[in-house]
């Protein structure tokens, strides 16, 4: 059996600094488990640190079974620009091409985003008789629309009716649709302009299950940051424009004001990772430290000696409907969440007792303070954040029952 996954912007193995694997990564390592014939599809831009992997087409050997097929494409240097948009459709019309000179497989799954991606996969499977399945990540291109006002907002509803054409092809013509959550599905079978059905599914952003530290080297450089008396709190992620950064900022004046003893590890890198940084010196914020870039050896360590993961997102639709990577993250390492979003999040958290939402700055300073001084409370929380991970947010149970799922509509395929 020959499975095709095909995606844009993640963590490759092999990329420098031992990155941690995404949901295709962790889908495709998964579906080698099985007796299958694999080729990973992706570009050979690195979107993470915005530089290439290579200067032209390669294809490597992961596994036995599992082949990646690097695209190279023209990349680009911010998350939104035009420039991104051609390297996209670059990409997907490179995919179309090369795939010519392969066998065809019984199944592809590619993921959206990108909207050309899905659009080339679903126009392949359509002229050779192969079913496709499209994984719903994001909410493009609706979210173009959300940051214009007047005017302009009727340019660019107006300059995206090609890609919310393309998009509702794929979607409509898709074997099976499936939603890193239920409002990401309901959003996505709204383009399909039809109701539910037995191929749709939802399949939540997964994290691998390495258990949670129960001990830490004394040579390593995060113990330094473990002290009894200090809350920690963590962060993981792009330095972007979604992520409130001044929220943060801002509660940790607030700690330094009123002596509360809680360090920030805000890890990444981005765009704006600079500015903050400046912002923070001004402010003289000893208790925020930016280590950059970490590996999943990295986040392994400061998981250990965090109490918090913090999920501080600005208003937008995309963070109300679903779940990202960092949450289940978080949930794997046992640490409490601290949310800002009101959405199907919020609502997990909730049932669950595995965090607090918050609304502002002030909201932010007194979950931290709750938590600071209730320790069983606190400690409630990260247990039951473990809990819900083993329950339903891990690798090897819920990309196991992907894997199936793939496999299953495969075997239906009646070419």
């Amino acid at each position: 059996m020959k499975i095709w996954l095909l995606n844009e912007g993640e963590n490759l193995p092999g990329d420098d600094n031992n990155p941690r694997l995404q949901r295709m990564g962790l889908l495709a390592y998964e579906l080698s488990k099985f007796d299958v014939s694999i080729i990973w599809w992706q570009s050979s831009f690195n979107h993470n640190i915005k530089k290439f992997r290579c200067y032209e087409d390669k294809e490597i050997a992961l596994t036995e079974n599992m082949r990646l097929k690097l695209i190279h494409s023209c990349g680009y240097k911010k998350n939104v620009c035009l420039k991104r948009m051609r390297h996209e459709l670059i990409t997907a019309k490179k995919f179309m091409k090369k795939a010519q000179n392969e066998s065809l497989p019984d199944v592809i799954v590619v993921a959206m985003p990108t909207i050309a991606s899905a659009y080339y996969a679903v126009r392949y499977g359509k002229k050779h008789g192969v079913p496709v399945i499209v994984d719903v990540r994001d909410l493009q291109p609706d979210v173009y629309i959300r940051p214009f006002n007047g005017i302009r907002r009727c340019f660019v509803k107006l300059g995206i009716i090609p890609l919310k054409c393309a998009l509702s092809f794929a979607i409509k013509e898709a074997v099976g649709i499936v939603g890193t959550t239920e409002p990401y599905l309901k959003w996505a079978l709204k383009y399909a302009k039809r109701a539910r059905g037995k191929n749709d599914r939802v399949y939540f952003v997964c994290y691998p299950d390495g258990g949670t530290k129960n001990s830490i080297e004394k040579n390593s450089k995060w113990i330094r940051y473990r002290r009894e008396d200090t809350l920690v709190c963590c962060f993981f992620g792009q330095f972007g424009r979604l992520v409130d950064f001044d929220t943060m900022l801002l509660a940790a004046e607030k700690c330094v004001e009123n002596n509360l003893k809680v360090i920030f590890l805000l890890c990444g890198q981005g765009e704006l990772l600079e500015y903050y940084k400046k912002r923070a010196e001004e402010k003289k914020l000893d208790n925020v430290v930016f280590p950059g870039w970490v590996n999943k050896s990295d986040i392994a360590d400061i998981g250990y000696i965090s109490d918090v993961g913090l999920m501080a997102y600005k208003k937008d639709d995309n963070f109300e409907m679903q779940m990202p990577n960092k949450f289940s993250e978080y949930l794997s390492l046992g640490l409490a969440i601290l949310l800002q979003p009101t959405g199907i999040m919020k609502r997990v958290i909730e049932e669950n007792g595995c965090g607090i939402q918050y609304d502002d700055a002030e909201g932010l300073y007194l979950a931290l303070t709750k938590l600071k001084k209730e320790k069983e409370l606190l400690c409630k929380m990260k247990n039951n954040s473990r809990a819900l991970f083993e329950k339903s947010f891990s690798v090897e149970k819920v990309y196991k029952e992907y894997s199936e799922y793939i496999i299953y509509i495969a075997k239906g395929n009646k070419r």
